[in-house]
């Protein structure tokens, strides 16, 4: 699927987005490039870190929306340049996806697009990002490599579905999960 049609896409299905009531508000970039006609996104496994209750996940790059941000969406690049070394300043903006509510956190994250016509060099801020890659975004639709997970130790009974990456130990789920799923969905509406 090209830049264009996505950015199509977005454009006719507005985002959803949520009153902060108390909440924290944080916001991420969902940077797609297009390799030999496959749709790849660009994540991160971040740093693991005992202080940080999403240790090692599989994320993309954002985080908490500063002071110094005038708007989510500059939270989403500013956090890219700083976890990544990647500026989106160039990169095609190609819309914005619904907010997501966490569910075991105050919290809301917004989503950005962009599109980029060649991949990048990343340089990761250690403290933060273990690892960069790309990964197809058809291999989400995997049955394969579909599953559940229960990562809440004291409540077993509680599941979340996942996706299986090749290569890496931690499955992809929560917010990217919840995110890259809107995602798909959009793109499929």
């Amino acid at each position: 699927m090209e830049l264009k049609r996505i950015k199509d896409q977005l454009a006719i299905n507005p985002a959803r987005t949520f009153s902060l009531d108390g909440m924290r508000h944080a916001s991420v970039a969902l940077i797609l490039h297009s390799a030999n006609g496959s749709l790849q996104v660009l994540m991160i496994e971040r740093a693991k870190n005992d202080n940080d209750p999403w240790s090692g996940h599989l994320a993309m790059p954002g985080g908490t929306i500063e002071p110094v941000d005038a708007h989510a969406r500059d939270a989403a690049e500013r956090e890219t340049l700083e976890e990544i070394g990647v500026c989106l300043n160039n990169a095609l903006y190609l819309g914005r996806l619904d907010d997501i509510d966490a569910d075991n956190h105050p919290l809301i994250v917004s989503c950005y697009v962009y599109g980029l016509e060649k991949k990048p060099s990343c340089t990761t801020e250690p403290a933060e990002v273990a690892d960069v890659f790309w990964l197809p975004l058809s291999s989400l639709e995997e049955d394969t490599r579909q599953l559940k997970i229960h990562p809440i130790p004291d409540d077993p009974s509680r599941s979340f579905p996942a996706i299986k990456v090749p290569g890496k130990e931690q499955p992809l789920w929560g917010i990217t999960y919840k995110i890259l799923r809107n995602f798909r969905k959009c793109l499929k509406d």
